[in-house]
């Protein structure tokens, strides 16, 4: 993991459908990338997101 963030009680931003219409809230962000690896990874999680 590079880097991480949580929002708490607030979300981060949101995802929309190309209706508009909102598809998710985003509280939890996650930067990962393996060893040896370029590439870059992304996720991100809803208000419901555990670390175990």
């Amino acid at each position: 993991m590079l880097e991480w963030a949580w929002s708490g009680g607030k979300p981060l931003g949101e995802l929309r459908y190309e209706s508009g219409e909102l598809a998710a809230e985003i509280f939890g962000l996650v930067i990962c990338q393996y060893d040896e690896s370029e590439a870059i990874y992304l996720f991100s999680c809803d208000a419901n997101c555990k670390a175990e």
